[in-house]
């Protein structure tokens, strides 16, 4: 009687503890799949939110350095000559322009160079009569260097009686650079010259115009007899 209770009891405990167990297991799988459930979710958001590049190339960082222009790349436009002074010469019959607010000098030689350079000029215009040995005239030019060595370009045209350009350089002062341009009329040779100055030394003076060139200068240059 005794064996048959105990029996009894053990399966009643044992039957209890089946009907603990079941639901526990059931809810762990349930919590395991929230949790996945969740981290999938997670995931799939980030990916939804994550910025998507419209370019193939990587991004800069602040501290990558953007190429700078420089000043050599950068090409400076031709001063405009509309706003230059005209020189009229009436006695040898010339017009020629050169920068406003430059001043002029006239005697024999004629020249043109900014206020700011007290003591002298830039560009210079020089008449010789045509009886003259023209050779005589170029040697003249840079001869106190020894090593100075003339160039000399003959123009075909005749524009404007341009006859002729004249390039003097002096090996051993590379920055003495004479260029000068000659025109013929019936009477005279006109010599205008850069006052043995470069365009890119000429750049650097005070008073110069961004631009200024002696082409410019010449190029006006006109004969009016």
């Amino acid at each position: 009687m005794e064996e048959s209770i105990m029996s009894s009891s053990s399966e009643t405990t044992n039957d209890t503890k089946k009907s603990y167990v079941l639901p526990i297991i059931i809810s762990s799988v349930v919590v395991m799949i929230g949790i996945y459930g969740g981290y999938l979710w997670s995931q799939k958001t980030k990916v939804k939110t994550s910025p998507i590049s419209t370019s193939n190339s990587s991004p800069i960082s602040s501290s990558t350095q953007l190429p700078v222009a420089k000043t050599s790349d950068v090409t400076i436009p031709t001063q405009s000559t509309l706003d230059w002074q005209l020189y009229t010469n009436k006695a040898y019959g010339f017009t020629v322009q050169y920068p406003k607010n430059w001043k002029k000098l006239e005697g024999d030689t004629i020249g043109f160079g900014p206020t700011e350079i007290a003591e002298d000029v830039l560009w210079t215009i020089n008449v010789y009569p045509v009886t003259s040995n023209l050779e005589d005239l170029e040697s003249e030019i840079g001869s106190q260097f020894e090593d100075m060595v003339g160039e000399s370009s003959l123009y075909k045209n005749n524009a404007n009686n341009k006859i002729e350009e004249y390039v003097v350089r002096s090996p051993s002062n590379p920055n003495w650079y004479s260029k000068t341009v000659i025109f013929k009329d019936s009477k005279n040779y006109y010599f205008v010259s850069n006052g043995a100055i470069s365009n890119e030394n000429l750049a650097k003076k005070p008073g110069v115009p961004v631009g200024t060139t002696f082409e410019q200068f010449y190029q006006s240059f006109k004969l009016t007899k």
